[in-house]
């Protein structure tokens, strides 16, 4: 379901994510689920801005339960220092958001800004773990990429993100 536009691409959302909007709703959490959200589009529209700055084509940006997806035709052939910044956008624009929440002048942090805090923090520290398809993973395979056969370099980042969800799956 289509819900917007950023800059003429539409922004669509995944069929669950409205169910689980409500469920957050329902549960008084709106304030929680509207930083989340706004710190999402907020990611996927950093990469969208380099994408357009590397006249990437972009088709669509979907939100899923789970995160963000830009979409980007023929963007998985992207190599070298121009995937690595395309990853690393999202990741700036968290941190960006994270500096503008504890910024000097502030003696007093509202429950959203803290709550709109937290998300950033959150979301940089998860795209910021070395497998893909996170961020982390995609910056680390354009990187290594420059000096190793790239789908090497993907054998190896898929079998270590494999591993992380083993040891999370043990561990929680």
């Amino acid at each position: 379901m289509r819900i917007c536009t950023i800059r003429g691409v539409a922004v669509r959302i995944h069929p669950l994510f409205p169910l689980i909007l409500l469920l957050y709703i329902l549960a008084g959490q709106t304030p929680i689920i509207a930083a989340g959200v706004l710190t999402l589009l907020l990611h996927e529209t950093g990469h969208l801005f380099v994408a357009r700055r590397l006249s990437l084509p972009v088709s669509e940006i979907e939100l899923t339960p789970f995160g963000g997806v830009l979409q980007i035709p023929l963007g998985e052939g992207l190599c070298g220092w121009p995937a690595f910044w395309l990853a690393a956008a999202g990741i700036a624009v968290n941190l960006l958001c994270l500096l503008f929440c504890f910024l000097p002048f502030r003696v007093h942090l509202s429950p959203f800004l803290i709550y709109f805090a937290s998300a950033n923090a959150t979301m940089l520290l998860v795209n910021l773990l070395p497998v893909l398809p996170l961020d982390g993973g995609r910056m680390l395979l354009a990187i290594l990429s420059t000096r190793f056969k790239r789908s090497s370099v993907f054998r190896v980042l898929l079998q270590l993100g494999r591993l992380l969800a083993g040891c999370m799956l043990l561990y929680g």
